[in-house]
């Protein structure tokens, strides 16, 4: 099915996340993706488990796949990854000043105890 390649190509491209399928995909994502998109990413993993039946794949109601398609592309886009490189490396940065104030502070505080300041 076009959709689900299109999903997975987005999920692969926009989280970095790969696999052989879409299901292993989303398992891989786990908790990247919020628990309304990854309830409509599942319904699309059900679809493609029930693709390979053409009985079955009669049942599939077209336009739920296509709004689940939607929910996920949509939410899929709008993820800026350099966006969330650059959030983590100021992340670490910021904890890795607060501990260098911390132990300046303490070096500070044994200086004023031994009475050399």
């Amino acid at each position: 099915m076009q959709q689900i390649e299109t999903v997975s190509d987005a999920i692969h491209t926009h989280l970095g996340v790969g696999g052989k399928t879409l299901a292993q995909q989303m398992r891989r994502a786990g908790r990247l993706l919020p628990r309304h998109v990854r309830a409509q990413a599942n319904l699309l993993v059900q679809a493609e488990a029930l693709s390979g039946n053409p009985r079955v794949q009669r049942q599939l109601s077209a336009t739920r796949l296509a709004q689940a398609t939607t929910t996920v592309l949509t939410h899929l886009t709008a993820i800026d990854r350099k966006k969330q490189r650059q959030d983590r490396f100021l992340s670490i940065l910021a904890g890795i000043a607060v501990q260098i104030i911390v132990v300046f502070v303490g070096f500070l505080i044994a200086l004023r105890t031994y009475g050399a300041i």
